[in-house]
């Protein structure tokens, strides 16, 4: 077991060893610390949280900490902003030297235990931010890691361990310090809210719409510090353009809502907006399936990955901002081939019935048992074929007759399923490696509702990220369009977040 402390004889002088004298220190160059007795320790430990009191019962409330070990944690908390953390309130967990031995030991345990739980598990518990978040989470208790990391002398590389390894929470890691940094040096210019802008048009913002630009790379760098252009010309139209495609925004060179929004955003913003995205991908369990479907809703996109490879990524329709997709992980293990569509309730008591029967006749719709049921067919909501989910949300992933909705950039448009663009070729090919090709195709081909077994469970999860690693490496923007956003900013605390998202509400076309 490591020495504890010793504060007796240099209190004022926390880590150093020159003021304290060759008396304190043992042959080795460790300090050595007198016992504490039982009274200190059950003193030091009222009233505090349950997790430390364990952490001291399991070693018979000895002292647990050295001064090199004290100064590692302190080093690692040093560098909680690496992962969008603010360091102070887990420093402030540590009291000083005059506080007592028993007292800093205490509250040295309680800062590394905190650190340790918000690298491992996130900051804010999701429930609390999320309508519904049901994922596989990545629950630690780290007493015992930090009783090990302890004897071993290597709380640093411990607490190392404990966030998110993969590539993508790495490079958000270092694009958060790049954007955290940029704020607090400088700044890049934003364009203000205005009335639409259009190609060819003039407008006193343009000045700063290309220095913006210029600041990112979407004009030579010189732009930044050039005269502003008499017209939005086609240099600039086309900046914008690759601006909106990076974005996520429709790439059609207008200057509205949305892309003004972007264009406003500070790098203080843009550091805020990874902060709350690393810690999404902390609260994630780091055994992750190798073969599964992940739909990221934010950037409406699917990605199928088999052996840890993506083999096949897909557009897809999310849930609009008043009917958002749930962050979930639900399996499936059949495809409904030719399915009904049960209209949910809701949808049924506000959007369907009012419409009257010959709506319903014209829709292939009829009221059974009381609920409104659309038969399979070419106009039938679920298209050919639903990926059967397993959830009590009625959340699943879905073929559409309404092909023309994955050409939309901004697809954000139903209500709160998924609508995948290319759905009966995905489920082709799931079928296939199930050696249920043929039985798939056979039983499309019958028009009649068919289930086909896949014999195996296929993992969904439901993501919502709007920061995230692109395929060509880049890190990518995805405008905030449920406002979750700044709801876990404000949980977090995190700073630099210069105005809250706009959740524009729109009219989801007809189906779930």
């Amino acid at each position: 077991m490591p020495r504890p402390l010793m504060y007796a004889a240099c209190a004022a002088v926390i880590f150093t060893t020159s003021a304290c004298g060759a008396d304190a220190l043992g042959q080795s160059g460790e300090r050595s610390a007198p016992a504490l007795s039982p009274l200190e320790m059950e003193a030091a430990l009222q009233g505090r949280e349950m997790s430390v009191r364990s952490f001291y019962a399991a070693r018979q409330n000895q002292a647990a900490w050295t001064e090199a070990d004290a100064t590692s944690l302190i080093e690692a908390i040093g560098k909680a902003d690496r992962q969008g953390l603010d360091p102070a309130p887990y420093l402030k967990l540590i009291p000083p030297a005059e506080a007592g031995l028993a007292a800093r030991d205490v509250g040295l345990t309680r800062a590394a235990l905190a650190y340790a739980g918000a690298l491992s598990s996130g900051v804010v518990d999701p429930t609390t931010v999320n309508p519904i978040w049901e994922l596989d989470g990545n629950r630690l208790n780290p007493a015992p890691g930090l009783s090990a990391a302890l004897s071993r002398g290597e709380v640093g590389e411990w607490l190392a361990s404990l966030a998110p390894q993969d590539k993508e929470y790495v490079a958000l890691s270092e694009a958060y310090v790049s954007y955290r940094k940029l704020a607090e040096t400088s700044d890049w210019p934003r364009v203000p809210a205005g009335a639409k802008l259009a190609p060819g048009g003039r407008d006193t913002r343009l000045g700063a719409l290309q220095a913006r630009l210029a600041v990112e790379g979407y004009l030579p760098a010189s732009g930044a510090q050039a005269p502003a252009p008499a017209s939005y010309g086609p240099d600039l139209v086309a900046a914008v353009t690759r601006f909106q495609t990076d974005h996520g925004l429709n790439a059609d060179g207008l200057i509205g809502d949305d892309t003004a929004e972007a264009l406003s955003e500070s790098p203080g913003d843009r550091a805020a907006r990874i902060a709350v995205n690393l810690e999404r991908r902390r609260w994630l369990s780091r055994v992750v399936p190798q073969t599964r479907i992940d739909v990221n809703t934010a950037s409406t996109v699917l990605t199928y990955w088999r052996d840890g490879v993506p083999v096949h990524v897909a557009k897809v329709v999310a849930g609009r901002p008043k009917d958002p997709t749930p962050s979930l992980g639900s399996p499936f293990n059949s495809l409904v081939v030719n399915p009904p569509w049960v209209v949910p309730a809701s949808i049924a008591k506000k959007e369907i019935a009012p419409k009257g029967r010959g709506y319903l006749r014209s829709h292939g719709m009829s009221w059974r048992d009381g609920q409104i049921v659309q038969r399979p067919g070419p106009k039938n909501s679920l298209g050919q074929v639903k990926f059967d989910m397993d959830n009590p949300h009625s959340i699943y992933l879905h073929d559409t007759p309404s092909k023309d909705l994955f050409a939309e950039n901004e697809r954000h448009l139903s209500h709160g399923c998924v609508r995948v663009d290319g759905a009966v070729e995905f489920a082709r090919e799931l079928a296939e490696e199930s050696g249920k090709g043929a039985e798939f195709d056979a039983a499309l081909v019958s028009g009649k509702t068919e289930r086909v077994d896949l014999g195996r469970s296929v993992p969904v999860r439901l993501l919502y990220h709007t920061v995230f690693v692109d395929a060509d490496g880049r890190v990518a923007f995805r405008p905030d369009v449920y406002g979750w956003d700044d709801d876990l900013a404000r949980a977090m605390g995190v700073k630099g977040r210069d105005r809250l998202a706009t959740a524009r509400d729109v009219t989801a076309p007809l189906g779930p």
